[in-house]
C-alpha cells in the first residue's frame, strides 16, 4: 500500500490527554522470547494496521501503532539471527515493499 494524503477528518483525539499518555500506550509489547522470523511477521501486520487507521481518520491509534511497529524493527535488529543474515532481514523489514 502507498501511504497516501488522504482526504478526511481526523477523529477526535479519543485515547490519551497527552503525549506521554499517548507514548505509554505504546509499550508493553511482549517480544522477548519471539524469533525474528517471528517478529518480521508482527511488523508487518502493524505497519499494515497503523496504515489503515490513518486512512480512517485515527491518527492516535495510527501513531501507537507505529510506535510499536519502530520498537518491533528494534527487536530484529538486536536479535542473533539478524546479525547473522541482515539481508534477509533488512528485506524483510522494508516498508517499501507495501508501496502499490
Amino acid at each position: 500500500k502507498e501511504l497516501i494524503m488522504a482526504s478526511f477528518t481526523p477523529k477526535p483525539l479519543h485515547l490519551a490527554k497527552n503525549m506521554n499518555e499517548l507514548n505509554s500506550k505504546s509499550s508493553g509489547s511482549k517480544l522477548q522470547g519471539q524469533t525474528a522470523k517471528m517478529l518480521c511477521k508482527s511488523s508487518e501486520k502493524l505497519y499494515l494496521a497503523a496504515y489503515d487507521k490513518y486512512i480512517e481518520g485515527d491518527q492516535e491509534h495510527a501513531y501507537i501503532l507505529l510506535l510499536r511497529y519502530l520498537d518491533v524493527l528494534q527487536a530484529i535488529r538486536n536479535s542473533k539471527e539478524y546479525k547473522t543474515n541482515k539481508k534477509q532481514f533488512d528485506k524483510m523489514t522494508d516498508a517499501t515493499k507495501f508501496k502499490g
